[in-house]
């Protein structure tokens, strides 16, 4: 009779994020995720539980998921052949948005902008993984990459399915240490999540083969290649691309099932049908005992407000050129002017860095002459005068390019109120 491993395993499922800008890329079924893999865990023929957590929603706050990573995979120096170490993670994979090639799995308190607090990044997951004492080490991300927070249009994003497929690459372990990370998406993709099973598809699927026995051989065994090859095969047509990688050094167990009746062959998993994925975004419950404006997406807040803000824009606007040859109050036209213009620039930095720096370059300039010419600013200093003024000589530049942003602004303000 093949000897129970001992199984260590962390479990973690986060619908509900602390940040109320995340509950516009809510999801629906990652905690219902982690308690069914949680389950199988416990249930399984091929384990004895030596310690299983599960953390959910509120409860999976960055310090008690990274406290207990840190108890399941210890880095001692023995080796224990007969122990797996499991970590299950469905939820938020959130970008550095300052730094771009960092990922993190969001944990319950992650901050919207700064990932980096609440969130672990998938380097220390990798290490982890390394420097278990566990014969087997093993992480499942289900982590649907297309609902992090940062604005999609304007990063390119490197999923967490992907950037551990590629580093699983470069592992190495003891020769019969098994590593292995099963993941849900390639980068580019959405990892979906279906109300007929009231699962992730990926997660589904990976409990049929493994609890269900779908990925058995013929001894009714379901080993971790066995599965990785059954997920695969699985998802062959669909345009959800799930990636599994092992680096096995002796064949891993993970579930003992009854063999098939003698005489039955086995047969091979058939393909999901071809299937489109689904933004889980499209497909969001915002929780109702919330304040009123937490309720509204962001998109549904800029309609509520799009045109108040025009309106009020153009009025302002009307209201300053009214004052051009009233003095003193023109002065305050172009005080407004002045600073409209520096939000401008800002704004666009904020959307494009690149387009918005090289922008920057030549309105600092304009803006000096800007000052020069209204303000008065350098006026009577013999070392800047002359470059002030020759500035203020492309003051059509400015007036242009102030005008091609206002209306940039309007525009996005009107796309947002009309989608």
């Amino acid at each position: 009779m093949t000897q129970l491993m001992s199984v260590r395993a962390v479990v973690v499922g986060i619908d509900d994020y602390k940040d109320p800008r995340l509950l516009t890329r809510k999801l629906k079924y990652a905690a219902a995720d982690a308690q069914a893999v949680a389950r199988a865990v416990d249930q399984s023929t091929a384990f004895k539980v030596e310690k299983l957590a599960i953390f959910t929603n509120e409860t999976a706050t960055h310090l008690k998921v990274w406290h207990s990573l840190n108890e399941v995979f210890p880095p001692h120096l023995s080796f224990d052949s007969n122990t797996i170490a499991i970590f299950y993670f469905a939820g938020h994979g959130m970008k550095d948005p300052i730094e771009g090639e960092r990922i993190y799995l969001g944990c319950n308190d992650v901050e919207f902008a700064n990932p980096m607090k609440g969130g672990i990044p998938l380097s220390n997951i990798y290490s982890l993984l390394l420097q278990s004492s566990a014969g087997c080490s093993m992480a499942i991300i289900d982590a649907c990459f297309s609902g992090a927070i940062i604005d999609l249009k304007r990063i390119e994003h490197e999923s967490p399915a992907e950037l551990a497929r590629k580093e699983i690459g470069a592992l190495r372990g003891a020769d019969d240490k098994t590593v292995a990370i099963f993941a849900a998406c390639r980068s580019e993709q959405s990892a979906r999540e279906d109300d007929e099973r009231k699962h992730g598809i990926y997660t589904d699927e990976l409990l049929q083969g493994w609890r269900d026995g779908k990925a058995r051989d013929e001894e009714g065994k379901v080993h971790i290649l066995d599965l990785a090859a059954y997920l695969t095969r699985r998802f062959e047509y669909d345009e959800q691309t799930p990636r599994s990688n092992v680096l096995s050094g002796r064949s891993i167990i993970i579930w003992q099932h009854d063999p098939p009746a003698s005489g039955t062959a086995l047969t091979l998993p058939k393909p999901l049908p071809p299937s489109k994925l689904t933004d889980v975004g499209g497909r969001i419950i915002i929780p109702t005992a919330l304040p009123e404006e937490e309720q509204k997406s962001w998109r549904e807040i800029v309609k509520g407000r799009a045109i108040p803000l025009i309106c009020a824009a153009f009025a302002l606007l009307a209201c300053s050129l009214s004052t051009v040859f009233v003095e003193p109050l023109r002065i305050g036209f172009f005080a407004l002017v002045f600073g409209m213009d520096i939000i401008f620039t800002l704004t666009c930095i904020r959307v494009n860095r690149v387009i918005g720096l090289l922008l920057a370059l030549v309105q600092l300039p304009l803006l000096a002459g800007f000052a020069y010419q209204y303000f008065h600013w350098g006026v009577g200093i013999a070392s800047i005068t002359p470059v002030l003024a020759f500035m203020a000589g492309f003051l059509w530049l400015f007036w242009l390019l102030f005008a091609c942003e206002m209306l940039l602004m309007i525009l996005i303000l009107l796309d947002e109120l009309m989608s």
